[in-house]
């Protein structure tokens, strides 16, 4: 049995990330050492919003399989993220906005799910970084 000093410790954490566009929000809370709160605002400025100034808000366009499509439209990659046609086996996705290192993380994990249609740069840079993940294999 617990004395009542271990039973006062808890491990609260939470995170929330909403992907892109607001606050990842990390909490925690120890209350046996002495109540202790850090709370992390506006770590996207940093994580999501860190880009190269060079970098042009671009329309990327994106065709993805049935499964994945449900999954963005439950989880939007992002604000300004549109369909642009769905049918039975597909649907075409659009955003606008800064292609950062993050959002091109997200576009690699859809995989064999997911093409993307333009901008052709952007298909092009898609398409050098599976080659040489291809080559390391």
């Amino acid at each position: 049995m617990r004395s009542e000093k271990h039973q006062e410790f808890t491990y609260i954490r939470e995170i929330i990330m909403d992907k892109f566009t607001k606050s990842i929000w990390i909490t925690t809370k120890i209350s046996a050492a002495g109540e202790r709160g850090i709370s992390l605002k506006g770590l996207n400025e940093r994580w999501c919003e860190e880009m190269d100034e060079n970098i042009e808000t671009q329309e990327i366009v994106i065709k993805t399989d049935i499964d994945q499509a449900n999954y963005l439209k439950n989880l939007p990659l992002h604000e300004s993220q549109k369909i642009v046609e769905e049918t039975n086996d597909y649907v075409v996705f659009s955003w606008k906005l800064k292609p950062t290192y993050d959002f091109i993380q997200q576009v690699l994990t859809m995989n064999i799910h997911a093409e993307v249609l333009k901008p052709e740069s952007f298909r092009n840079e898609i398409k050098t970084l599976i080659r040489n993940m291809l080559q390391k294999y």
